[in-house]
């Protein structure tokens, strides 16, 4: 009877956010499934069962194969610009460093400024004529570095990742610190009393222990990456988004193009929906492939 009486006293609690879940995240996710078989051209339109026709389509649309291609170049280079740093800032954070306070500060600060004014800040900075880093470059001797930074699809991804990079930097410093801090001191300690440098500790010691949480991150990586679309957004659009000539054009770029600015909605459902199964997929074989034995301590 008690046990009864508990059940329905979570009803109450548990069913506001299973409402809100049901209209902003489950109802839209079926529908933009649902749409992607039909020809949908926008509210207002009539629309027809197309069946498969717009999954086959995506198999010959190379400007789909092209933001995917940058797509896959923002998650490598990307994950190596933030895991890199951030498992490094996380490790020496954890030492006693003068300056801690300071050094934390300046990495966690870009957190409070929201993506979008982060993105309009990185985008003035790379300005060729007004923005503070070609200016920079020159006054330190480097002018055969200079270049319109967004204006040249060699760099202009490139570019983005870096200002990307630079506002998420906090949060992965933040999970990984988090995650060092659940080794229990005695052991890096022992290894110290033993004689092991810094380095042997960090590799054989945090690094193994700190895998788990390393793998989830990871998936997370990969999860943000592939939907990335603030940034690119901000610093390219409003009226040039994904360009110069596509060479920062991604997966969720052009699932917006095909919305917003062909009206095409019935085949970006179908983009959409491809996505959401290519990212569902990738991170489940790369939480397969990153899965070690539970290291007990």
């Amino acid at each position: 009877m008690f046990q009864q009486s508990r059940r329905r006293l979570i009803i109450p609690f548990v069913a506001p956010q299973f409402i809100l879940y049901t209209i902003f995240v489950f109802l839209p996710l079926v529908a933009t499934v649902f749409y992607g078989f039909t020809d949908w051209r926008g509210f207002g339109n009539a629309w027809e069962w197309a069946g498969t026709r717009n999954f086959h389509i995506i198999w010959n649309d190379g400007n789909f194969h092209k933001a995917m291609r940058n797509a896959a170049y923002l998650l490598a280079v990307g994950g190596l610009i933030v895991f890199i740093p951030a498992l490094f800032f996380a490790w020496a954070l954890q030492t006693s460093i003068k300056g801690h306070r300071f050094f934390q500060f300046i990495i966690l600060s870009p957190l409070v400024i929201a993506a979008s004014v982060a993105g309009l800040m990185w985008k003035w900075m790379y300005n060729p004529t007004q923005g503070l880093i070609n200016p920079a470059l020159e006054g330190m001797g480097l002018e055969s570095l200079t270049r319109p930074w967004l204006g040249d699809p060699k760099f202009a991804l490139t570019a983005i990742i870096i200002a990307s990079a630079w506002h998420g930097l906090g949060t992965w410093v933040l999970l990984i610190s988090a995650g060092i801090d659940q080794i229990p001191p005695d052991l890096p300690d022992a290894a110290r009393t033993d004689g092991s440098g810094d380095w042997q500790v960090f590799r054989y010691i945090t690094l193994p222990l700190l895998w788990e949480v390393l793998r989830i991150l990871i998936v997370l990586w990969i999860i943000q990456a592939l939907q990335a679309f603030t940034f690119i957004f901000v610093m390219t659009g409003p009226y040039g988004v994904g360009g110069p000539l596509s060479s920062t054009e991604v997966m969720g770029t052009y699932v917006y193009k095909m919305a917003f600015t062909d009206f095409n909605w019935g085949y970006a459902s179908a983009l959409a929906t491809s996505m959401l199964v290519g990212i569902l997929i990738l991170s489940l074989l790369v939480n397969r492939l990153t899965f070690r034995e539970t290291i007990e301590y």
